[in-house]
């Protein structure tokens, strides 16, 4: 993209700090909660009993970041190889799965460092489903939300 273009897109300036700022979150968020984490964090939870699953404290803050590297990256492939710039929903669809997914990602992440605080052993960490759901409908309103910023934009700049 040029600089010309990016001065002409501020949507895509926009979505860039977006995908830096959720990564910033997602790989800081446990770090900022160390001091009352366990070693290995509870990440998966059956659905009768507590916690089943447990990753390196390393892990909680390192595989979210890398998720969403990798998210932004094919992401930005498929906007560039369908050409969103003439495509409104293939840029409506991109944004929708930034933004709903960059919510989604953080509320995760939320969802295991508050299960997990407080807590000596991931074993005894809390049920995460009140907050997993918030986060899953969050990251659907933010989804949605992003689609129809795209569509009504579009349909401004052509009436």
């Amino acid at each position: 993209m040029s600089e010309r273009q990016i001065r002409e897109n501020p949507a895509g300036r926009g979505l860039g700090l977006w995908s830096a700022g959720v990564l910033a979150v997602v790989t800081s968020l446990p770090w900022a909660a160390s001091s009352g984490l366990p070693d290995r964090l509870a990440t998966h939870w059956s659905s009768n009993s507590g916690p089943d699953e447990a990753v390196p404290f390393w892990a909680a803050a390192f595989v979210p970041g890398l998720i969403w590297t990798v998210t932004v990256l094919v992401v930005l492939l498929v906007r560039w190889r369908g050409g969103a710039a003439a495509n409104v929903r293939l840029r409506a669809g991109t944004t929708a799965a930034l933004l709903g997914g960059g919510v989604f990602l953080v509320g995760v992440q939320v969802c295991v460092v508050l299960a997990n605080l407080g807590h000596e052993d991931w074993r005894e960490a809390d049920s995460p489903t009140a907050w997993a759901v918030a986060a899953g409908l969050s990251a659907t309103l933010a989804g949605l939300a992003g689609w129809q910023g795209v569509i009504r934009s579009t349909r401004s700049r052509t009436t």
